[in-house]
């Protein structure tokens, strides 16, 4: 959860210190395991703290 935040949400929130020190937020996460994990809850979660769309493919 903890490295999921720190990929989705830190670059949305601090854009602005991102820009400065040159970094490009990551373009998209990939997670995989069996059904019932809770991945899609986890990403929802995410999405929302960070105020961004989540797209389920």
């Amino acid at each position: 959860q903890k490295k999921l935040q720190q990929v989705v949400e830190w670059p949305i929130k601090h854009s602005d210190a991102f820009a400065r020190l040159g970094l490009s937020p990551v373009r998209g996460v990939l997670l995989h395991g069996p059904p019932g994990c809770s991945k899609t809850t986890l990403v929802k979660a995410a999405a929302h703290a960070a105020q961004a769309a989540f797209f389920s493919l």
